[in-house]
């Protein structure tokens, strides 16, 4: 499959809306896109059975679901359970994945698609921190980083200024570029489509 990677509000609607016109299946978050049937915020029962247990392994909420089955165990279990995890389980009809856990596990991903083409969205990651630190509480949030077991924007409220938050939006974006092959990895700033940004 495709596999945009982002950081919540780096256009990752737009790229999923983008795939789903040129035809691909995207599962975006929970809510599956595509050109031939109109968005309804739901998406097939065993899409989301893929994306929830995912979220709930990494410490985050999910508001319209029940999470009673599957609570946050701490860092040591999140990451037994991701080693656990088959990535590959993802249903076949999907073609595409953007927004969350698609950043957070993207390492895990790539290990399971290795052939998958890359879309790495990103901005200015100063813009990206000042925008994130408007909403310091947000528990679907993770910071900028591969696998980070509880550490939501809540969870870790106070622990990290705008700088530090930047820095760590910038390394994980130099990892993706680092890991993936050129031939695989198409970058893309939504933020400043006038400077030719699609490289």
């Amino acid at each position: 499959p495709e596999c945009a990677g982002k950081q919540l509000k780096k256009g990752t609607l737009s790229l999923a809306q983008i795939l789903a016109r040129l035809g691909l299946l995207t599962l975006h978050w929970t809510e599956l896109l595509h050109e031939s049937f109109p968005p309804t915020g739901m998406s097939s029962l065993d899409a989301v059975s893929w994306t929830l247990p995912l979220v709930r392994m990494l410490g985050g909420e999910v508001y319209w679901a029940s999470t009673s089955s599957l609570p946050y165990r701490g860092a040591a279990m999140c990451q037994a359970q991701l080693r656990l995890f088959n990535f590959t389980s993802l249903p076949r009809y999907i073609d595409a994945l953007t927004d969350t856990p698609v950043a957070e596990l993207f390492l895990d991903l790539l290990l399971s698609f290795p052939a998958a083409k890359v879309i790495l969205t990103t901005r200015p990651a100063g813009d990206w921190a000042a925008s994130r630190l408007q909403e310091p509480t947000a528990r679907n949030v993770f910071l900028p980083i591969q696998e980070p077991c509880g550490l939501t924007f809540q969870s870790t409220f106070g622990n990290f200024n705008a700088s530090y938050l930047a820095r760590m939006f910038e390394l994980n974006n130099a990892f993706v570029r680092c890991v993936v092959p050129p031939s695989q990895l198409l970058e893309i700033d939504f933020f400043d489509m006038s400077s030719g940004s699609i490289s």
